[in-house]
């Protein structure tokens, strides 16, 4: 049978939870990520080049996603989440 919270507490101990201080030699745990920007917003879509409109349809067509996102940020600049967002507004996904 496990030992009653007296017997604990004439062995010096405090009944009760346990907490793990932790390793002392061990490195600091890493800090905490920086808060994600907001996403701006995609550029006026009206104004791209009819080239890049046709290259972005062409890849997404083709199943390829992730080229029409990178060709779309070559082109304009933009993040990867933005140049997403476009993608799937130019294309209807």
């Amino acid at each position: 049978p496990p030992p009653s919270a007296s017997a604990s507490a004439a062995r010096g101990r405090q009944a009760g939870p346990r907490v793990y201080s932790g390793n002392p030699e061990a490195p600091p745990a890493p800090a905490p990520p920086p808060p994600t920007a907001p996403l701006a917003p995609p550029p006026d879509l009206a104004q791209l080049p009819p080239a890049l409109v046709a290259q972005v349809r062409e890849l997404v067509a083709a199943g390829k996603p992730i080229l029409a996102y990178k060709a779309f940020r070559e082109a304009t600049g933009v993040g990867f989440r933005e140049a997403e967002a476009a993608v799937k507004q130019l294309t209807g996904t």
